[in-house]
């Protein structure tokens, strides 16, 4: 600490958050640094780092970055942004009573099982808020659905080939994945949050219920990458 500055690494510590992800919220407006050092560190202030515990709170409760840098700038109230999770949450459960509605009048035990298990992850409070993040957040210029075939085609294989994602092979295969246009730290916070086995199966489940085939797991790709992404950087 110099002049009431802390350098990156001392928020990180009282706060409990991964540099990275400080870095990265940084880089997004969402919490500027104060200062910069002599060598051109980042350096932060108290303020900012009582601005890094609400920002991690909302982060938390799936606020999207945009929305939370409307609170900091006061244009909107924090009990306003709780509304309008009230609002998703009650938006989703209106969404699973009428997926329930759409079963048929006799459904099947599979169905009726599908059905059980996917109302008792949608009743864990965790999992809602990592539903939410993943919806909020997106996955930067791709849709969804293009990064998990991307991610499948390309470092599905190499996870396969036991293929080391710190290796330059590695480095390889994780530029198809990403390319120049795709932002890597807002793609590692994405991804860390979608690679769940319960993401995975919740994706499962409606498919079942919706008479789809199930899609090839894309968690164990998914965390290849992840590695592959820690191990080549994601940017300053």
């Amino acid at each position: 600490m110099s002049d009431g500055l802390y350098t990156i690494g001392e928020p990180a510590r009282r706060t409990g958050l991964p540099v990275r992800t400080i870095r990265f919220w940084s880089d997004r407006g969402v919490l500027p640094p104060t200062g910069r050092s002599a060598g051109g560190y980042r350096l932060y202030d108290e303020a900012a780092v009582t601005r890094l515990g609400l920002v991690r709170m909302l982060r938390e409760l799936g606020v999207g970055l945009e929305a939370v840098q409307e609170v900091l700038a006061r244009r909107v109230t924090v009990a306003e942004v709780a509304r309008l999770q009230l609002r998703t949450v009650d938006a989703e459960l209106r969404a699973l009573r009428a997926r329930r509605a759409e079963l048929p009048d006799s459904p099947s035990p599979e169905q009726v099982e599908a059905w059980v298990e996917l109302a008792e992850l949608i009743s864990d409070e965790d999992f809602r808020r990592r539903l939410r993040r993943i919806a909020l957040a997106g996955a930067g210029p791709l849709p969804a659905y293009e990064l998990r075939s991307r991610v499948l085609a390309e470092a599905g294989p190499a996870l396969a080939s036991g293929m080391d994602p710190a290796s330059e092979a590695g480095r390889r295969v994780l530029s198809l994945v990403a390319g120049p246009a795709v932002d890597r730290a807002a793609l590692l916070e994405w991804m860390e949050t979608v690679a769940d086995e319960r993401v995975e199966r919740y994706w499962a489940l409606l498919a079942a219920l919706n008479g789809h085939q199930r899609s090839e797991p894309a968690v164990p790709a998914f965390t290849w990458v992840i590695a592959a992404l820690r191990a080549h950087g994601t940017g300053s």
